[in-house]
């Protein structure tokens, strides 16, 4: 995704430069978020070193305090470790990366 997409990713109907020629209708990522955001979660997108997008999708858990399951264990970004809110969030969430070519 590139520096100048990142903000315009999740609008309805918007492809990236990338994407033209390609089958879609931009439609995507806009529904995934709006989904997330009606349960209370959030989406967000990461860069990774070797290039590509990451999507993280954080959902709060019912009963929160109760232990987390992770889903599957991503080390790349520190500050903010599996089963843990993006800063600025409150409550728990449980995380799974799913990797996409």
């Amino acid at each position: 995704v590139a520096g100048d997409e990142e903000t315009y990713i999740f609008d309805k109907f918007y492809r990236g430069r990338n994407a033209q020629g390609l089958p879609g209708s931009g439609l995507g990522l806009y529904m995934a978020r709006s989904i997330v955001e009606v349960h209370g979660g959030i989406v967000s997108l990461v860069k990774p070193a070797g290039g590509g997008a990451e999507f993280r999708i954080w959902l709060p858990v019912a009963g929160a305090g109760k232990a987390l399951a992770q889903l599957e264990p991503s080390s790349d970004n520190p500050s903010n470790p599996p089963g843990t809110a993006p800063a600025g969030t409150t409550g728990t969430s449980k995380t799974k990366n799913v990797a996409h070519p």
